[in-house]
């Protein structure tokens, strides 16, 4: 029986960001076409858990992070893994892998290989780790403290050392590599040097759930000030020290608000002294990670995404769209591939408290804008980022690669060992 297995470190049964995200609609983009996603996943024990995106294996393993940085330290416990699990079945099989850990999915395709055992390997990039981790030592919270700075800089060392030679690894061994944006291409090109890349749409897991089909903005009770939402990881490259200094500048020009800042992560509690520091806690909260964004997305004025970097777009963007929030976010990488200046956004630059601080302003002053904005932001999802045009993405690659429909041998690769 040939099988699917993503081979994507971290647990999205129990994380969930930017790239769990992705993870999850792709499995389920391919549970869409009949298939059932095996996920192998490092932590703390060994065991299979069954959830709606497929089964998700997770691999003990010493190392307790579990971040695309220390893809390599849990390469011996997941390659073994994947390879027990696939050797004594017939294959075809497919590994589809993403970003740093795409170096152990052609590890362990190439063991199989070598055994006799049909395997490819699909590896998707949203990221570039070299690019992704100096922005994060680029945040402005970060430089003004030593202990952060250091953190972050021996972090980049690490990346340069050792993770960023293994994605390099995974990307040039890969059998097909993927994209969704191509400022994530040119990242690569630039990093790893050229190869066949293509671009595949991603969405957002709320694309597939029927109870997230758009519905016309609740009209906002009189006495209740204008909600402004940001939903991110908090991490020093999301700008939300940005958002909260722009915040201020509202509050001192008497403009009515009250703001949710919604996600967990390392500079969470900094970003609460901040809002502590600027007089901020009758007006802004952090509702920490939430099971269900949508609720926020529907009901705020104002969706706001300040990030200083973001190699591809952003999860929360799309989930945005989907909700038709009248967004505001700045023109980084790949956001500006996702959205048009004045038609389904307001953009303005990264690290720019004021412009952020106007672009919301206008917003929350002009209802026409808004239902215009909001209007456009739905248009695009339904253009662009449904989970329709996503698993029909996924549907070609795996045809092309001949995982599901036909063998190896069919598209002129009679022999296994010339897979890798």
């Amino acid at each position: 029986m040939a099988e699917l297995v993503f081979l994507c470190g971290r647990d999205p049964a129990r994380f969930v960001s930017g790239s769990e995200s992705y993870v999850i609609a792709h499995a389920l983009a391919a549970r869409r076409l009949g298939h059932q996603p095996h996920l192998f996943v490092a932590g703390p024990r060994t065991e299979v858990v069954q959830t709606s995106f497929g089964s998700v294996h997770r691999v003990f393993s010493p190392w307790r992070s579990t971040m695309a940085v220390s893809a390599v330290l849990h390469q011996p416990a997941l390659v073994r893994a994947v390879v027990s699990f696939l050797r004594t079945r017939p294959g075809p099989h497919l590994i589809q892998s993403h970003a740093a850990w795409s170096k152990l999915a052609t590890a362990a395709a190439a063991r199989l290989n070598a055994s006799g055992v049909a395997t490819r390997t699909f590896c998707e990039f949203y990221s570039c780790v070299g690019h992704e981790q100096q922005g994060k030592l680029d945040g402005a919270l970060v430089q003004t403290s030593r202990w952060r700075t250091l953190r972050y800089s021996l972090l980049i060392a690490w990346v340069r050392a050792v993770v960023a030679p293994a994605e390099r690894a995974g990307y040039l061994r890969a059998d097909r590599v993927a994209v969704n944006y191509e400022n994530v291409r040119r990242l690569l090109v630039e990093a790893y040097g050229e190869r066949p890349i293509e671009r595949v749409r991603y969405c957002a897991p709320m694309a597939f759930r029927a109870e997230a089909a758009f519905s016309e903005r609740p009209a906002r009770h009189g006495g209740d000030a204008p909600l402004i939402v940001s939903v991110s990881r908090q991490s020093p490259r999301k700008g939300l020290d940005i958002l909260i200094r722009a915040l201020a500048l509202l509050r001192e020009q008497g403009v009515e608000f009250r703001a949710e800042l919604v996600g967990g992560g390392p500079m969470l509690a900094a970003h609460e002294a901040l809002v502590s520091e600027l007089g901020l806690g009758g007006r802004v909260s952090f509702p920490g990670r939430v099971d269900d964004v949508l609720p926020y997305l529907r009901g705020c004025e104002v969706f706001v995404l300040p990030s200083t970097t973001e190699d591809s777009g952003a999860v929360s963007v799309l989930e945005a769209l989907q909700a038709g929030a009248p967004i505001v976010s700045t023109d980084v990488d790949g956001l500006t591939e996702d959205l048009t200046d004045e038609h389904d956004a307001l953009l303005v630059p990264p690290a720019d408290p004021a412009a952020l601080a106007r672009a919301i302003a206008r917003l929350l002053a002009d209802p026409e804008l808004r239902r215009s904005v909001s209007r456009a932001a739905r248009s695009t999802y339904e253009a662009r980022f449904t989970a329709e045009q996503v698993v029909a993405d996924l549907a070609r690659v795996y045809r092309e690669l001949g995982f599901g429909e036909l063998g190896f041998g069919e598209l002129g690769f009679p022999d296994a060992a010339r897979v890798q």
